[in-house]
């Protein structure tokens, strides 16, 4: 008996640690995995529940520059080439008594997939 329920303990817990992470999420008879970007998983899975920016980041460089010299003082002059970078969170509340799936993309990639609890709500992501 005490082996059972070791055993019942075991597999739980290992349920509970795995459902965390995703490798792949489906939702309207599409299977959306990491990689993915993320226009197409919106096409797929239609818009989100929620959305949010957590960071962007900005990327820079100088190209074309001369230096100039003035009164008193020596300057580049030229052009900034920028490149902005967001990490963004996109979530899926799939209804009542079905998981809620929280997208992570950075630089429009879907780079992890977790669940977060239960939602509620009329059923989506079939």
């Amino acid at each position: 008996m005490t082996r059972m329920i070791t055993t019942l303990v075991i597999a739980s817990a290992a349920v509970l640690f795995f459902a965390q992470n995703a490798f792949a999420f489906r939702c309207d008879s599409s299977v959306i995995s990491t990689g993915d970007f993320i226009d197409i998983v919106i096409s797929k899975c239609g818009e989100p529940t929620a959305s949010r920016v957590v960071r962007e980041e900005v990327f820079g460089s100088f190209g074309d520059t001369a230096t100039k010299e003035g009164p008193r003082r020596t300057f580049r002059e030229g052009t900034f080439a920028k490149t902005v970078e967001q990490t963004e969170v996109l979530t899926y509340n799939c209804g009542d008594g079905r998981l809620i799936h929280l997208l992570t993309f950075e630089g429009g990639r879907l780079t992890r997939i977790k669940t977060e609890g239960y939602g509620s709500g009329p059923t989506r992501c079939d």
